[in-house]
């Protein structure tokens, strides 16, 4: 081995393994127990008010439409329910690499399906996974755990992979 900082196994090919491009390093900044709390709100207790107020007993069979697109379909395909979207955050299925290196990846309606039912997982030990985001490293509750996703701040800068390219990458855990 040389002095150099580095060292070339390939001191004399003309091949050398391609390396990949670096890019710029971004915090991921998940979101608080205030957001998540006030995007639940927007999410089931207003609908819930709405349909119980305008439509009597056909609001409960509306209500649980508007939950299953809101929480299921537009969240699964944007990473977005309705209140994620007005207070800024996205929903992400997190997938750790060997090299200690973090994937965020887009959701699909399958997972958040998945996530909507963990959810039940949260209310049985006295709500405490509702409080779980403020002691978990990752400011997840039980749901989260289970579905592998976090809940994070958009912002533009950060890429969320598609499952397809992470997978091509290579270096999953």
């Amino acid at each position: 081995m040389t002095d150099t900082p580095w060292y070339d196994p390939y001191p004399d090919a003309t091949w050398r393994p391609q390396i990949k491009e670096e890019q710029e390093t971004v915090r991921v900044r998940f979101a608080g127990l205030s957001a998540r709390w006030v995007g639940g709100a927007i999410d089931f207790i207003a609908p819930n008010i709405v349909f119980s107020e305008l439509f009597g007993s056909f609001g409960s069979t509306l209500l649980l439409a508007f939950i299953v697109f809101n929480s299921v379909w537009m969240q699964g395909r944007t990473g977005q329910s309705l209140g994620k979207r007005l207070l800024g955050l996205r929903l992400c299925r997190i997938v750790d690499s060997y090299n200690d290196y973090s994937y965020y990846v887009h959701v699909t309606p399958g997972l958040c399906f998945g996530r909507l039912v963990a959810h039940v997982l949260d209310v049985m030990p006295f709500l405490y996974g509702f409080i779980r985001p403020v002691f978990s490293p990752r400011a997840q509750t039980y749901a989260d755990s289970v579905a592998h996703t976090v809940v994070i701040k958009d912002d533009p800068r950060l890429r969320i992979w598609d499952m397809a390219d992470v997978r091509a990458q290579g270096d999953l855990r």
